[in-house]
């Protein structure tokens, strides 16, 4: 009985020490990542002051493949944007919201107290719901059957600060409250992107967060799975260049897909396309089409866009609807049967031959 009271207990005293490992490992992780956020973007000024870098176009993701929601950072006039997106989970996002509406600040402005007669910092909140939220629009019609107002409606929330601030370690720690007490994300489960109108380009160093790139994150050659799909075309349309298309066929029939970034360099839409078909099909073909997010106008099927400032701010609802599609529509029942190609529809017309690459999918 000692002998085995001794296990026990070394048993125990060893799950304890991972345990204690991990969280450390984590906390070290994230202590990491926040040191490393105030320099995404970070300017560079030329002699006369003036900012030569970044672009207005220039963009980087922090990607959390577990809650499938991301932060975007951009420049914003003299500083950066930085916008979050909330989950469809009810729980979830009231969960995220409730941190996001804790975060209060000092650090932006000066008020005068007419008491002393001085000046005093004024507090402020961190975020604040993005203005002319798609799915607050969408969704105004219900705000007096639910109670609810533009914070319970907006799909994004926004906060950033200037190029010279003071204060982007303490916003650096409320993005990593967000990330870790908020979406309840882990260091783990977190990937990074960065793109402009020409496409995707070098990611900064973030703590240990991963490129989300597939062929930098060592994926096999070849896609494995539906789900392995969804992973490398999330990447592929968020980094896409403006006017760039990534068309998914199905050899020896007229169906394919066209998936296109126009306009906006945060805005991908969807194009449903059978060569043979000029209308909109059966009735049977409509409800289906229609149950899986598509619409039909403009002689064509199309889903509604995706990306920042609509009612889905990242591209999972997009790869979801495709991938929905390409199975139960064009009856496609393993992903490499597809062929794939990737352009940017300018002048001349440019070839992106990495797009078949990083799906891992044949090129057409």
């Amino acid at each position: 009985m000692r002998l085995l009271g001794e296990s026990l207990s070394f048993c125990v005293a060893t799950l304890a020490a991972a345990m204690w490992k991990e969280v450390t490992v984590a906390e070290d992780d994230w202590a990491l990542l926040q040191a490393d956020i105030p320099r995404v973007l970070y300017p560079d000024w030329d002699d006369n002051g003036e900012i030569v870098w970044p672009q207005a176009d220039e963009s980087v993701q922090l990607h959390d493949t577990a809650s499938r929601q991301r932060i975007l950072f951009c420049p914003d006039g003299k500083g950066i944007g930085v916008t979050v997106s909330i989950p469809d989970d009810r729980g979830v996002a009231a969960r995220l919201r409730a941190v996001l509406q804790s975060q209060r600040t000092a650090s932006l402005s000066l008020v005068r107290d007419y008491e002393t007669g001085g000046m005093r910092p004024m507090e402020q909140a961190v975020w604040e719901p993005l203005p002319g939220s798609a799915r607050a629009a969408e969704e105004a019609d219900r705000i007096g059957e639910r109670g609810d107002g533009p914070a319970e409606l907006a799909r994004e929330w926004r906060t950033g600060w200037r190029h010279n601030a003071a204060y982007r370690d303490e916003f650096a720690a409320a993005i990593v409250a967000v990330l870790r007490d908020g979406l309840g994300s882990r260091p783990a489960d977190l990937r990074v992107c960065a793109f402009n109108d020409e496409g995707p380009t070098e990611p900064p160093r973030l703590g240990t967060v991963v490129p989300d790139r597939p062929t930098k994150r060592g994926v096999p050659a070849q896609c494995s799975s539906w789900d392995d799909l969804a992973e490398r075309m999330g990447w592929v349309l968020t980094t896409l260049p403006l006017l760039g298309y990534l068309d998914l066929s199905v050899p020896g029939t007229p169906l394919s897909i066209q998936l296109s970034k126009s306009g906006n360099a945060h805005l991908v839409r969807g194009v449903f396309w059978n060569e043979k078909q000029s209308g909109p099909g059966s009735q049977e073909l409509q409800d289906r089409m229609t149950t899986l997010g598509w619409q039909w106008g403009a002689m064509n099927w199309s889903t509604p866009k995706a990306g920042s400032g609509t009612a889905n701010p990242t591209v999972h609802s997009l790869t979801e609807v495709t991938i929905a599609t390409l199975r139960t529509i064009c009856g496609v029942a393993d992903p490499n049967v597809l062929v794939s190609r990737g352009f940017v529809n300018g002048a001349p017309v440019v070839e992106l031959p990495y797009v078949a690459t990083e799906l891992g999918l044949a090129q057409a």
